[in-house]
């Protein structure tokens, strides 16, 4: 139990769409800490213990000095307000159970990114924004705020505005020492950069990154790689349906990813699929189970693969 001295005097309303560390930026930035030490003191409780933006830790410490009335939960901060549902979505069943764990009682070790891989620390160097949403989360709410939408390994993009991401002036490294609100990191908006959505690619994207949106924001949506495997393949072998006519095609003419996918969206995601890249994506697919070491990355590619096929996550998940 929490001393009444520990526990924090308001606690602000996290938004729709914000991550958990901008709803404890916004705290830090109202208090006016005078250190980062200061910072993790406090909201984590430890001040040596490195912060994640993503997928943070210690959750229920936070919830332990959270002021009188506040009906906050660990869980609903995981669920509402950090990119795990994206990245357990081809996580098994237990491995979730785990790594949902590991975020509400981390004290030491990551132990929940040993079950979900940092894919997104090699695509996402910088807390990133769109100019839009600045600008309207400022009008409609006095300040503005990092989205989680906004997050996505590789995905770059604004699914609302349909304009491409921008980097602010807060590295990923920078985040793991203080809690920096958006509106202090980006000083000055730039310009929206609107999507040519006459590109095939950046078209492709853009469903990509809608995927990963409705994957976000669809609570406890995980099956596992091996069930994803198997009901990829019993879409592939069941009897012909309006649901699977594409499907079987494209198993019986085999063409290559590249025949839907152009290498903008290969370099963008990092990925090299078979030999030559996108030609072997039958044999990526009975392989997916070991393939999903790499959880976030497996994600990517399910939705790939899942709209390659004529899909989308939606009626693949029914």
């Amino acid at each position: 139990m929490q001393l009444f001295s520990d526990m924090l005097s308001y606690f602000p309303t996290p938004l729709e769409d914000e991550l958990l560390y901008s709803v404890l930026a916004r705290y830090a930035c109202d208090r006016s800490f005078k250190t980062s030490h200061a910072q993790r003191s406090i909201l984590l409780g430890r001040p040596s213990l490195f912060i994640t933006y993503d997928l943070p830790r210690r959750i229920n410490y936070l919830t332990s000095i959270l002021p009188p009335g506040c009906s906050h939960t660990a869980d609903g901060f995981i669920n509402l307000n950090t990119m795990f549902p994206f990245y357990s979505a081809s996580l098994a069943p237990e491995r979730v159970i785990a790594a949902r764990q590991s975020m509400r009682e981390e004290i030491t070790r990551s132990t929940h990114r040993t079950w979900i891989k940092q894919f997104s620390s090699e695509r996402i160097s910088f807390l990133r924004y769109c100019p839009i949403c600045f600008q309207e989360d400022v009008e409609r709410h006095g300040f503005a705020f990092w989205h989680r939408s906004h997050h996505f390994p590789a995905l770059d993009i604004c699914t609302i505005h349909q304009v491409w991401l921008e980097d602010s002036e807060v590295s990923i490294r920078a985040t793991k020492q203080e809690f920096v609100a958006a509106e202090a990191a980006i000083p000055m908006v730039c310009d929206a950069r609107p999507l040519d959505l006459t590109d095939r690619d950046v078209a492709a994207l853009l469903t990509l990154a809608k995927d990963a949106v409705w994957v976000l924001h669809k609570e406890n949506l995980y099956i596992g790689a091996q069930i994803i495997r198997e009901r990829y393949f019993n879409l592939l072998q069941v009897e012909e349906s309006e649901f699977s006519k594409g499907v079987k095609w494209y198993y019986r003419n085999r063409p290559t990813l590249y025949d839907s996918y152009g290498e903008v969206v290969f370099d963008k995601l990092g990925l090299k699929l078979g030999n030559p890249p996108g030609r072997d994506w039958l044999r990526w697919l009975s392989e997916f189970e070991r393939s999903a070491s790499h959880q976030s990355l497996s994600t990517i590619i399910h939705l790939l693969i899942l709209r390659f096929l004529g899909l989308s996550p939606a009626n693949f998940s029914d």
